[in-house]
């Protein structure tokens, strides 16, 4: 089955409607509105990860491009603040569109996301890889989610 990805375009309008319900739901720390150039980046990151190079995907499986996705969104710092928050919704979000949805703690996605976010450039390999092996743990079918099974 193939894999549903974000366009650029797609991504954008996510981004702000995310945005803009966070804020809308009171919580204590709102997100800055991001400008046009963050968005950009930050949509431009996320359709690389679904482009081939020389001809291969680099991210292969569900699990991979969407630990790719996460972690450039929580690590790479495109938006004055919310990164963290930003990534786990786009996580949630991209396995939502294939049909899943992670069955974790939220304490304990809270807890992975900033060590990602704390993780050394230099590490980026191996946080690929465990946060791939975190969303393979933790994922489920939505229609399982919903069942409650």
């Amino acid at each position: 089955m193939p894999i549903l990805w974000l366009s650029q375009d797609q991504f954008s309008e996510d981004l702000l409607l995310f945005v803009r319900e966070y804020n809308a739901a009171g919580f204590a720390e709102p997100i800055p509105v991001p400008s046009i150039h963050q968005i950009a980046a930050a949509a431009a990151a996320i359709v690389a990860v679904n482009e081939p190079v020389f001809g291969r995907q680099r991210f292969r499986s569900l699990h991979t491009k969407c630990a790719a996705a996460f972690y450039e969104l929580a690590k790479r710092h495109f938006f004055v603040n919310g990164n963290k928050r930003i990534a786990t919704y786009f996580l949630l979000h991209l396995l939502e569109l294939n049909g899943y949805t992670l069955r974790v703690l939220p304490v304990r996605l809270a807890l992975f996301v900033e060590r990602v976010a704390a993780s050394r450039v230099a590490d980026r390999e191996r946080i690929l890889t465990t946060t791939a092996a975190f969303v393979r743990r933790h994922v489920v079918e939505l229609s399982a989610w919903r069942s409650g099974s």
